[in-house]
């Protein structure tokens, strides 16, 4: 897992990263690689290169590009990036939604805080890496990663993939109703009896509908709301709470 810190303020840099080391120790995690950045332009330059799984970053940098600037620019390329913005300011806490921001956290930055970022980060990391969701049509198969799928739609006679990488989607010759038993229980959770939703992508749950990564709303069936918010809880919360445990 690779964790960004972009920041110019070392005193700040050198912080978050012992305390993202010291959640590392807490929760015996050893794949978390920390790459370090003081430049928004330099992480701009090289962001084409590497491969990030979560972004600490500052929104007030001087006489260059400022962190809100830099997200929006990031947002065009890569929606899913969990992007966690550090200031000493609430000037751009509003703004902050419109790049789907993890959190907005202010400094001086406590440990808890950055704790909860990394349970979030790392157990969405752990659950889609590597996992893909196959089918053959005809002829052809496909293989979708696990996150890069927004939702499932049932559009009968086909089952619309809603992908977040393509502003289209992909129409297959699949039962709608046998999608739950292929797909991993732990990120996907039926909504509506037409959509199953990648609870990675859910970025707010209200009684009728909710509110995925790419702005969409889906509808909420009533049978569905205690399941989605079960699975929505144990995704974001069930490991922060372990590590508030651990840490006491």
């Amino acid at each position: 897992m690779n964790v960004i810190i972009c920041e110019d303020e070392r005193i700040y840099r050198k912080s978050i990263s012992e305390k993202i080391k010291q959640w590392m120790h807490f929760t015996n995690t050893e794949d978390v690689q920390l790459i370090l950045f003081s430049s928004t332009g330099e992480l701009l330059e090289k962001w084409e290169q590497l491969s990030a799984d979560l972004l600490f970053l500052d929104i007030q940098f001087i006489d260059e590009m400022n962190g809100m600037e830099l997200a929006k620019l990031i947002r065009q390329k890569d929606e899913q990036v969990p992007i966690v913005f550090v200031t000493s300011t609430d000037a751009y806490v509003y703004e902050g939604y419109s790049v789907s921001a993890l959190r907005y956290l202010r400094k001086p930055i406590r440990y808890e805080e950055i704790a909860e970022c990394m349970d979030i980060a790392y157990k969405q990391y752990r659950l889609s890496a590597n996992r893909f969701f196959t089918v053959s049509e005809n002829g052809n198969r496909f293989l979708i990663p696990y996150q890069d799928i927004l939702y499932f739609e049932a559009r009968s006679p086909h089952t619309i993939v809603r992908k977040r990488s393509d502003p289209g989607e992909i129409r297959l010759k699949l039962r709608f109703s046998e999608l739950p038993e292929r797909l991993m229980p732990e990120i996907f959770v039926r909504c509506h009896r037409s959509y199953i939703v990648n609870i990675a992508h859910v970025r707010s749950i209200k009684r009728n509908e909710l509110m995925m990564s790419n702005q969409d709303l889906l509808p909420i069936s009533r049978p569905y709301l205690a399941s989605i918010n079960g699975v929505f809880d144990r995704y974001y919360l069930e490991g922060i709470l372990k590590n508030a445990v651990d840490t006491v």
